[in-house]
């Protein structure tokens, strides 16, 4: 039998949202690990240029190398946008077995293991494609766990499923410590729960920052920042403002916008109220971690009151890590670790009324997490978890093929 070491294979084929964080700081926990790494991303230039210096330090093997984004199609699925899809999956396929072989014939490896850095159950088709054409045991981070959350299983749930009692599958992660057991009954392998960490650089000199503290000339700011959809409570704070009931706050609207989930009334209120002389709109993808938390910096509340959304969010990470309160709805993970560690105000329901009340309540009072509480969340969900997390999986992913 071969003694040459076992490696992991990277994988993200996407790169929106916090996806290069979370394919960052993976990459070093592993390379911190001496896990030989394949990288496999379409952000190549920044990962060479940020992980090149830390992996010399620590004398691990890793390659960095490029593959397409995700071929997840967010159009009409019509017949010739599901071929189109087919083709770039198989596409992918063919270039990451390609990688591997040449990655593993290199440093005379074996048996590089598949590790996915984002698992989102809208990529649940492509995945099993994907899975089953690269044929080799896997594993991988789940985000947002919403099917094993709902009675009433959303669409891809189905794909969700099949996909995780794949035989190839030898364990997952979850940000998500409240569906973790009810994961880990439903696939019968080993599903451990990560740090819901987030990425705390900031520049002292934030355009961003500095421009939203301009315009706010001393009111209070109430932020809304990330992917802008209307199941992320938008709806209602854009109803205030168009009302005037926000006249005294100064409003932050930044991040890009799923245009498609929204009616065309919808629309048409949010473009007039961009143009609001108490709003501050930057309606399109932030360019970075550091502008988006100079962003953050710059709000004085939070608001992630979303609706229909049981699972975890970075956002009260952000919240807690730039001491800023946060508002949500009640029911879910994002709830009990407001409601838990004191980071902010929970409402009923993503309504307008509630929302005002409490705003109003956060103005009038203050809001200040105590710091025990603080920390002591903040300890839950630090980076530097992720090695001994790591450490936990490595045993089950190297076991090979899952039983």
């Amino acid at each position: 039998m071969s003694t040459s070491p076992k490696a992991v294979a990277l994988i993200d084929w996407n790169n929106s949202g916090h996806h290069l964080t979370y394919l960052r700081y993976y990459a070093e926990a592993f390379i911190k690990l001496k896990v030989p790494l394949l990288i496999l991303t379409s952000n190549v230039k920044i990962l060479e240029s940020e992980l090149g210096p830390f992996s010399q330090v620590n004398r691990s093997i890793i390659s960095v190398q490029s593959i397409e984004r995700s071929p997840v199609n967010k159009v009409k699925p019509n017949w010739r946008n599901r071929l189109k899809n087919w083709r770039r999956i198989r596409k992918s396929v063919m270039k990451i077995k390609s990688e591997i072989a040449r990655f593993e014939s290199t440093y005379h490896l074996h048996d590089t293991h598949a590790h996915f850095a984002c698992l989102y159950e809208r990529e649940a088709k492509a995945l099993n494609v994907l899975i089953t054409k690269l044929n080799r045991p896997w594993s991988g981070l789940y985000i947002q766990a919403l099917s094993f959350y709902t009675s009433e299983s959303p669409s891809h749930s189905e794909a969700v499923f099949s996909l995780f009692k794949d035989p190839r599958l030898t364990s997952l992660l979850c940000l998500d410590e409240i569906a973790q057991p009810r994961i880990e009954r439903t696939i019968k392998r080993p599903v451990i729960v990560a740090p819901d960490f987030t990425d705390n650089s900031v520049d002292s000199d934030s355009p961003f920052e500095k421009a939203i503290v301009d315009s706010a000339k001393g009111r209070l700011v109430i932020g809304l920042v990330g992917y802008l959809q209307p199941s992320k409570g938008i709806v209602p704070i854009l109803e205030l403002v168009l009302q005037n009931e926000l006249e005294d706050y100064f409003i932050v609207l930044a991040g890009a916008v799923q245009w498609a989930g929204f009616s065309p009334e919808e629309k048409s209120l949010l473009e007039q109220v961009s143009q609001k002389e108490n709003v501050w709109a930057h309606l399109e993808r932030i360019p970075t971690e550091v502008a988006y938390n100079g962003i953050i910096r710059a709000c004085d509340l939070l608001v992630a009151a979303y609706r229909d959304f049981p699972h975890s969010s970075n956002t009260v990470t952000k919240a807690a890590t730039f001491e800023k309160p946060i508002i949500v709805t009640e029911g879910g993970l994002m709830a009990k670790r407001v409601n838990g560690f004191q980071l902010g105000l929970v409402i009923d329901r993503s309504e307008s009324v509630l929302l005002l009340e409490a705003i109003h309540q956060i103005k009038a009072q203050g809001f200040s997490t105590p710091l025990v509480k603080r920390q002591a969340f903040l300890a839950l969900h630090a980076p530097e978890l992720l090695c001994d997390t790591l450490t936990r999986l490595l045993p089950h992913i190297f076991q090979g093929n899952a039983k």
